[in-house]
């Protein structure tokens, strides 16, 4: 698997980083797993980067046009102090022979690929109190729960302590209706019922004696 641009971690940031074991398809990743993958505490730090094929530069056309006068002067003393003398338009018509050059040579020779690290970037592993400040203010706490830190990894789970209802506090229910006669709370068998079996029975009774 090609692993340019995938992202890796390391606790030194030294030019040689053991990408070829651990790579993350996103930074994140690397991130929330450098401190198992590099077995670090709270407070430490680590590098997170880029993983990118090396791409070889061309020769620049200025520093061989100064390496041809030094050289001249080498050979031939003062005699060589303006030599050699090129024109602006003649210097970039060198660097586009240059370039060309270079880019055929690298199609026919295909030299040993090179994979560098960039967009290094530094990190320190948070605290555990750290942790959980930070998972609280993206997730404010519902009323009546409580927030258990599992362990540094930033992992949390919600212990629901909500009480049960009381029978001052029943509870709801989508059909609940309250009886117009003696304001009880019931859930009618039939919707269309206004009243509570008791209060309904009681009307019944006395529309018969009626």
């Amino acid at each position: 698997m090609d692993t340019e641009g995938r992202y890796v971690v390391d606790s030194n940031g030294s030019d040689v980083w053991g990408y070829a074991d651990e790579t993350f398809d996103t930074r994140e990743q690397a991130i929330e797993n450098a401190p198992l993958v590099l077995s670090l505490c709270p407070g430490e730090t680590f590098y997170s980067g880029r993983l990118q094929w090396f791409a070889p530069p061309a020769p620049d056309a200025d520093d061989h046009l100064e390496r041809v006068a030094e050289r001249a002067v080498e050979v031939a003393g003062d005699a060589a102090d303006d030599y050699p003398v090129v024109t602006h338009a003649e210097g970039e018509r060198l660097q586009t022979l240059l370039n060309d050059a270079w880019a055929k040579w690298l199609d026919e020779v295909k030299p040993t690929r090179l994979m560098v690290i960039v967009d290094i970037q530094t990190h320190t592993v948070p605290s555990e109190e750290e942790l959980k400040a930070a998972y609280e203010a993206l997730n404010p706490p519902a009323p009546d729960r409580d927030l258990i830190l599992i362990d540094i990894t930033g992992y949390v789970r919600e212990v629901l302590t909500q009480p049960l209802p009381t029978a001052e506090q029943p509870a709801a229910h989508p059909n609940e209706k309250v009886c117009p006669e003696c304001e009880c709370r019931f859930i009618p068998t039939d919707p269309r019922d206004e009243w509570c079996q008791k209060c309904g029975l009681s009307e019944f009774l006395s529309s018969q004696g009626d």
